[in-house]
This record gives C-alpha cells, structure tokens and sequence, in this order.
C-alpha cells in the first residue's frame, strides 16, 4: 500500500466540497481567495500579505453525521512549491499546520521563538492529501474558538455540522511560503471500530519495550465548562477516551497526561486540601478513569507532572505555612527556595529581590528537591497517581518537566547547612559561593548529585510500591514550550541565539537587505541570518543551546535574573550508567537538532535516550476573554502569531508527508531512542497519519536495548543500519535519513543467515539478502535468530 493512502481500514464518504467551484462561507481579508490552476488543477488559493488570512467551509450539514464516531478529514493539495498552512477542524478542536519545500512554518514572530529550518526539502509536483483522524464532538465553536472554557461558544451541533478553515500567517513570519492552495474538502465516516483500526505493534516478546507518548499543552479547556454547553462532550472522559483511540490508530503504545501544570493539580483525587487542591468541577478525579480506560485499552499510562511542591489550603490566608521540618502540606507555597543574591537587586520592583525571573506569576512556588520534606511530598503525589493503580493498567513510570522556578537550585541557610553537613571538610558560607567559583562549582556538583538522588529515590519508591521493577523516571530540564534555541559555539547568557538553518543562506541574506529598517520589517530584518546545516553539525549549534546554563551563575553586573539556578539544565552523563532514569534530550522541527550523534550519545542510559519533540507553540492569544464574565478581550498583541482573527490558537507544525518523521528516523540513525514523547502545542493530532503510523510500529518492533551501527551491511552508503543484539536474537533498523528515496537498496545480513523476519510485516525470509526501496524517513526492522 503506498503510503500516502490512509491507514484506517474501509471509508464512507459522507460529504465533499470542491473548493473550486463552491465560494467559502467566510473569508479574511474579504474576497482574499480565488480559483486558480495548479499542477494542471483547480484550486482555491490565497496570496501570503501584510496580514494573516483565512477561508472557511461548513461541512457535514445534514448528512447524518453523529458524536463521538471516528472520521477522516481529507484535504487535497498541491505539492508544487513551497507553502505553510494550517488547518482547523472544529468538529473536533484539532488545529495543525504543516510545510512543504523550503517553507519554515513555524512563525517567526511569536510569543515562544524557536530556532527554525529552512531546507530544500523536495517536491513531488503532484497532488497529495492531509488527512486527520478525529472523533466527533457532541458540540463544536464556530470558527471563532476560546482559550476559557466558560466563554466557549458551543453552539454547533452534529446536524449543523462544523467548520474548516484553511489559514496563513503573515508573509514576513515565513517570506519563503506561498499561500494556501487546496482542491476538494472531504469526509469520510470511519466503518471499522476503534479495535479495528488500532495499529498492530510486534513487540520483542520478552525484552524490554520502547514507548511513544505524547502530552497536550493548550487542550483541557474543551471539557472544563462548567455545563453541558460549553463543554465539547457532556462527560469528560469521553475526550479522553477519543485521544486513546486516536493514539493507538497512530501506533502510539503509551498515553501522557499533565496531571501538573505549573504545580497545580489537572485532574486528580488528592484526599487532602489542604495538602493539595484538587481540580474542579468534572476534572477532580478524572485520572482514575483515565488509567482504566487505558488499561482495557492495553495502553501503557505515563502521568506528566511540572512539579514545585504540594499546592493546597494549608498556606492559605490565616494559616501559618511555616516551614519547619515535617511540615510539607502544602509545600509549594512555603517556598523554601532561596536565589543566590537573595534581597539583592530591587531594579524590576521589590519583588525582584527575591526572584530567580522576571516571570513574576511563577517565583511564589517552589520546592527545593535538597529539603527531605519535598521527597515525602512527592511520594505522597506518587501514592495517588501510580502506586494505588497498579492493578489497573500497565505504567511507563512517571515524567518529571521542569517548569521556570518550580525546582530551582537554592542557597537559603537550610539548603547550605545540608550542603556542609554532606561535606563536612569543605564547607562554605553563602559569601563564599556569592563571590567564589570554586565554591560555587563544588555546591553546583552536590545539589546536581542531589537531584539524582531525589530522582533515583523516585524510581525506587514506585518499583517497590507497585512490584514493577521496570518503572522509570524521565526528566525534562527545560522550561520553555520550544526546544531550547541553537547557539554558535561557546556562548554566554548575554549571547544572541541563531534563528534560523538554511540549505541557501544567501537568499537570506538577500531577502534581510531588501527589508526596510522601520517598522515590523525593521525588526525582522536581522532575524534572517542563516547558518548552514554542515555547520550547524560541525558547530554543535543544538548542544550549545542545550548546555546554555551549563554554569547557572552569571556574572551580570545586577546579580539578577538567576535564569540558571531557577532551571539548572541537564547534565546527562551523569545519568549514563542509570537503569529507568533518563535525563531527556528535547529535539524540534529542525533536523540540525538530531543531526548530532556525539549529543544524542551523551543522554544514553543503561539502554539507549528518551527523546522528547518540542513543539512551538505559534501562540495567539488575542480575542481571548480576560475573565469569566465573558465580556472583556485582550488586546491584540503584535506576537499574535496570526493577528488575533480565531480566537485562542496554539498551534503544531509537521513537515508534510513521509518528512513527518524525518527528524525522529535520523534520531535513530544518529542515536538510540528507546522512548520518543511529544510536547504538543494543543490537542494532538497528526495530518499524514500512515508514515507516523509505519514508524511507531518499527521503533516498537525493537527491544530497547543498547544500539551499535553495522557498518558494510547495504550497498547504499546514504542507508544506516543500526544493530541490536539480544539474547533473543539479532534486530536490525535499516533506516533512510536522507531527503529523497533510495532505489533497490541491497541489506546483507552476514555469513550464516538462514532467515530474516520483518518485523512489520511478519514475514520471514528464506535468505541472507534482502532488497527493497526506501522512502525518505523510512525504517524498517528485522530480526535475525
């Protein structure tokens, strides 16, 4: 089956729009579309201009359509040139964008940037389709969608049906994209059931498995109303249940849910209040029917928690919260945290004297992972979201993320009386590692060591609790919602970040000295300067943003922010000899971030890496009602990635067709993933679902087990191979990482072979050498007895 042909078994169209000959319902800026032919077609298109645009189209109406059944949204469009474009499925809250060619597609003017890519990925001058799998709301927004549950706009129903809308950011955001250009809109009913069109996964028997997880960032809101009519399904469980469905259709074997957000409890029991809040209204113990749903469903469950102590009544006004030793009710709010130069500096107001940032709404919570109190409190948290449920489903273990200030490294009086207690013959005053980088490296090598300790007591504590001994913790280091920005070799925290990877770095530069010096364009026009992918491998430009705050002190004149000390960053080889604890290594949509073997090597444990995709968000923010009262907007804001005409937006980019996963295919041509997560902008969906699909079943297919590469075994140089050897026989990864297809590439399996199975397709071949073709991004595995 080629795989630009949808994986879901047997479809039923259910409507069409041919975008030719049918004028949208909605359009911005007024009559901004027009028909024009492409690729020897008819298409509705719309120019890229000074502001962002849009075109819509109701589909489904009267055609019988019914909630919480599976479709297909299928999206024809021309892969001709290079385009960025995004769109939006009401009927089931799905936003994503995705590029072709040369198109960077993320925004470039955001409230999150990233370092982006341009490369020459290849065109096929031909028509494709994006498809998107969903599940049926009960109620749906029209094109208009809220970020506050309470001023949702739920007015659609499936007898009305719901829109689709094709949109574009600005042409300064991405000068390189042409704008929109599609044929026929169509949906298709899904026959098969969610059983039915779950991807098959062949697992190593019984090895160790690896695991494919995502998390959502901008996602709950849906089911958060506080009635029936603002919320997309009546029971919130329903939601879920849609994304487990989904998940397993797309080979995904492992469902993450935040059951934390900046310290605050998403959705589970606490028994205690004044320990912890728990959430509110349908959401307060949601993740016991989350486990057991994912239980019946054979998903593994992997609770996501951005934790900084416990968050209950306990600090609340009239209560004393003080911070004696045992006292860890509601630990959050005592912070017990203190910065280095604390007291120091009032030039950003008297609040700054005691802040690691300027991210003011985030420094009054905080744990110190040093304090034994804050292990109590975390156990307690694990009691309650893993070791009470380990009847009813299978668990990944738990992922820790670090968020700005949550777990910080601090230097009260209590944290440094541990730091010389634990070292008795080189003890240190706070003035000596204020003003003393001996001193300070010898504390900065104690707290690190205290942060795997308090992880390792994590991993232990739930093996033990739940009689699992294959639990693991993951740890993500990094606070902001992109991957964490390229860096030129050896930079400092006053250093300016790389903005942008390009194959043609002079059409950069000849674009950036043809903008104005006034206005938007005065400011974009020094955010083009490129680096070539060849030096970003040979500059480490990915590592370098990574190791940023290798040294978390800076030696600002202010002594504040401590952007350091508030996310201590990874220090991966620390972990490296580690069974089921894994510091992560946070890859993007550029492949110059998985382009470096040396760093993918260095976040290796016992087994192999956990990655994790960041997404950027490409944010906006403005129509957004600023409270509950419905009735006050936020103003528009110039990082508004699309000026503020849809309402609340955030919004994930993909590389179109087989470069979907690209990125995560060199990953394992460079390195050992033996777990890949996805940090989702909203809520997740996938628009070329059969080579997201055909990659989770290959990295499933493989035991997570140490990775060396075969060198000499395909007569294709450009084609990796990487090797694992087991006690249950020999795997292999035959991968392609490169930008175009490779042709009757030859895979010698050595002197001895007898038979080699597929461990796709589940066949077995009676011989040494196999041949086949690869598409761009392309895995396969096999296993050699």
């Amino acid at each position: 089956m080629p795989l630009d042909e949808q994986p879901f078994g047997t479809l039923e169209l259910v409507d069409e729009i041919d975008t030719a000959t049918v004028a949208p319902n909605q359009q911005y800026p007024l009559a901004i579309s027009s028909v024009q032919t492409v690729l020897s077609r008819s298409a509705r298109t719309m120019s890229m201009g000074d502001t962002a645009s849009y075109f819509s189209y109701r589909i489904g109406a009267g055609k019988g359509l019914v909630a919480k059944q599976a479709y297909v949204l299928d999206i024809e469009y021309p892969d001709d040139v290079a385009r960025a474009m995004f769109v939006a499925n009401r009927g089931a809250d799905f936003v994503r964008g995705f590029a072709t060619g040369t198109a960077i597609g993320d925004v470039r003017r955001t409230y999150t940037p990233a370092t982006l890519e341009s490369l020459a990925y290849p065109h096929s001058a031909a028509w494709k389709r994006y498809r998107s799998l969903f599940y049926l709301h009960e109620r749906f927004s029209p094109l208009i969608a809220q970020r506050n549950a309470e001023c949702a706009n739920r007015s659609l129903l499936p007898a009305d049906g719901f829109d689709v809308t094709l949109f574009q950011a600005r042409a300064f955001n991405d000068p390189r994209a042409n704008g929109v250009a599609v044929g026929k809109i169509r949906l298709y009913k899904v026959v098969g059931d969610a059983n039915a069109i779950a991807a098959p996964i062949n697992y190593p028997g019984s090895l160790p498995r690896r695991h494919v997880y995502w998390r959502e960032e901008m996602a709950d809101e849906a089911v958060m109303g506080s009635t029936t009519a603002k919320r997309a399904v009546a029971s919130p469980i329903d939601w879920f249940v849609f994304k487990m469905d989904m998940g397993r259709a797309l080979g995904f074997n492992t469902v993450g849910k935040d059951m934390m957000e900046w310290g605050f409890n998403q959705g589970f029991d606490s028994g205690d209040q004044t320990w912890i809040y728990n959430a509110q209204g349908l959401m307060t113990n949601i993740w016991a029917d989350i486990v057991a749903k994912a239980g019946q469903r054979g998903l593994y469950v992997f609770p996501y928690l951005e934790y900084g102590g416990s968050l209950g009544s306990n600090c609340a006004a009239g209560n004393s919260c003080d911070k004696t030793a045992g006292n860890y009710k509601s630990l959050g709010f005592q912070r017990r945290t203190e910065k280095l130069f604390h007291g120091v500096y009032a030039g950003d107001g008297e609040a700054s004297k005691s802040q690691y940032t300027s991210v003011w709404w985030t420094e009054d919570k905080s744990a110190d992972l040093t304090d034994p109190d804050t292990l109590t409190d975390i156990k307690k948290v694990m009691d309650k979201l893993i070791v009470q449920y380990k009847t009813s489903a299978n668990f990944l273990g738990v992922w820790l993320r670090m968020r700005q200030t949550k777990l910080p490294m601090s230097f009260s009086a209590a944290t440094i009386a541990r730091y010389n207690a634990d070292n008795p013959g080189n003890t240190r005053t706070l003035n000596q590692l204020q003003t003393d980088e001996t001193s300070r490296a010898a504390y900065y090598d104690w707290w690190y060591g205290k942060r795997r300790a308090f992880l390792t007591a994590i991993r232990d504590y739930i093996r033990a609790g739940t009689g699992d001994s294959t639990l693991q913790v993951h740890f993500t280091p990094y606070a902001d919602e992109p991957v964490p920005r390229a860096y030129a070799p050896s930079p400092t925290e006053t250093s300016t970040p790389l903005n942008l990877v390009s194959d043609d770095p002079s059409w950069w530069t000849t674009y950036a000295n043809g903008l104005s010096s006034s206005g938007d364009n005065g400011w974009y026009k020094w955010q083009w300067g490129a680096t070539t992918p060849a030096n970003a491998v040979s500059q480490r430009i990915h590592r370098n943003g990574l190791n940023l705050f290798k040294r978390p002190y800076n030696n600002w004149s202010t002594n504040w922010p401590e952007l350091g000390h508030s996310t201590p960053p990874a220090d991966p080889l620390r972990y490296s000899s580690d069974d089921g604890l894994a510091m992560t290594l946070s890859f993007g949509n550029g492949l110059h971030t998985v382009d470096d073997a040396a760093a993918l090597s260095e976040y290796n444990n016992a087994a192999g890496a956990s990655l994790v995709h960041h997404f950027p968000l490409n944010e906006d923010d403005g129509n957004g009602y600023v409270d509950n009262t419905c009735t006050s907007l936020r103003p528009v804001s110039t990082s508004d990635a699309f000026d503020a005409k849809f309402g609340y937006l955030s919004v994930a980019v993909e590389r179109a067709g087989p470069y979907s996963v690209l990125a995560e295919a060199r990953a394992l041509a460079n390195g050992n993933p033996i777990n890949i997560g996805y940090l989702e902008s909203s809520s997740m969906s996938r628009g070329f679902p059969a080579w997201v699909r055909r990659f989770n079943q290959a990295l499933l297919s493989l035991p997570a087990s140490t990775a060396v590469t075969a060198a000499g075994m395909s007569s294709d140089a450009n084609v990796v191979v990487r090797r694992f050897s087991t006690a249950g026989g020999t795997y292999y990864a035959v991968i392609n990482p490169t930008l175009n297809s490779r042709s009757a590439v030859v895979i010698d399996f050595g002197a001895g072979t007898t038979s080699v199975e597929d461990r796709i397709a589940g066949t077995t071949y009676a011989a040494r050498k196999l041949q086949f073709d690869l598409y761009p991004g392309e895995v396969r595995t096999f296993r050699r007895p």
